[in-house]
């Protein structure tokens, strides 16, 4: 065991990114179906400190828009006018403009940015507005994390494959499931149904359950995942501030998956901190599929086998490590 945890940390040292230490995994931490580890560390030599898409649109420091010109279904316009960057998550969905989008990769938009362009991708099939958008109209709202692309599939059909296809068939999907788990779910938008209160209801006993998971532990910037015995994902920040903004969002997302796979296959053994381990090793061995630079993020992708790591740094230095499953 500690041989596999030294090679984690050899791992993302390599890459410049944040050690998750000798023995550093807390937990398991259940509720029904959803397994989470929590990942301890130090915060990455030189990192920002971020602002969150709620906090930054809520302080009325960020605004995202529809194209000035042009308004099309992959890209948006953003603008960062308050004095920390900010940290905005892919999948992460946007309500308003000419349809609802999620945002397509991981973006951290510098201070005092200046309007910059944003990867994204349509929540839904054909309810884009055909009129022409007021300036507020076309500006969009966070959904607090609600109605956030959830599940595996979704996010590696926007991460991996970059493919609108792929979205909407997960998403719908993901509204089978919710009315197999939830009631029978009348619309036929994800997002909406997110919202449903039979679906919130539902979330909220996973979050209650859990979100005091970290307390009491200030070294905390990551958490792992298993869902039905499972290892499905992890998620690795910069700095331990930046992972307690993110929590409350990161659990309903992992709450809402664990809700959409209840029905689904179970594992005959339960996860544990060693497949986490191996998780986090394999993947930031994988070989580098792509990099991707939108003013100062850059976004790499590398993948071994089953296991791929997307890693998301600003002006050189990590801010976010996604690490997840592929089969």
């Amino acid at each position: 065991m500690r041989i596999a945890a030294t090679l984690v940390f050899a791992c993302l040292l390599t890459w410049n990114a944040f050690p998750v230490r000798d023995r550093d995994i807390s937990g398991p931490f259940d509720h029904d179906n959803l397994r989470i580890f929590l990942l301890r560390g130090a915060a990455a030599a030189g990192a920002q400190e971020y602002s969150t898409l709620e906090e930054a649109m809520a302080a009325g420091t960020l605004r995202i828009g529809e194209r000035t010109e042009g308004a099309t279904v992959g890209q948006l316009e953003v603008e960062n006018t308050g004095h920390r960057p900010v940290f905005l998550q892919a999948g992460d969905t946007l309500k308003g403009g000419k349809q609802d989008r999620t945002i397509g990769t991981d973006t951290i938009v510098p201070p005092r940015s200046g309007r910059q362009p944003l990867t994204a991708f349509c929540v839904e099939p054909q309810r884009w507005a055909l009129k022409t958008l007021t300036a507020a109209e076309a500006d969009f709202r966070s959904n607090d994390g609600r109605g956030n692309l959830a599940t595996l599939e979704q996010r590696l059909a926007l991460k991996l494959d970059r493919n609108q296809s792929s979205v909407w068939k997960y998403n719908a999907y993901g509204n089978q499931a919710l009315s197999r788990e939830c009631g029978n779910l009348v619309n036929d938008s994800f997002a909406m149904n997110v919202d449903d209160p039979l679906v919130q209801a539902r979330v909220k006993a996973y979050v209650d359950a859990l979100v005091g998971a970290p307390a009491g532990r200030d070294d905390v910037v990551g958490m792992a995942f298993a869902i039905n015995g499972r290892i499905n994902s992890a998620d690795v920040y910069a700095s331990p501030g930046l992972f307690r903004k993110m929590w409350p969002k990161l659990l309903r997302t992992c709450a809402l998956e664990a809700i959409i796979k209840r029905s689904g296959p179970h594992s005959t053994t339960a996860a544990t901190d060693a497949h986490v381990r191996t998780l986090l090793a394999e993947a930031a061995k994988g070989t580098e599929r792509d990099r991707l630079a939108s003013g100062e993020t850059e976004c790499r992708t590398r993948s071994q086998g089953k296991y791929v790591q997307f890693e998301t740094r600003f002006r050189g230095v990590a801010g976010h490590i996604g690490f997840s499953m592929m089969d």
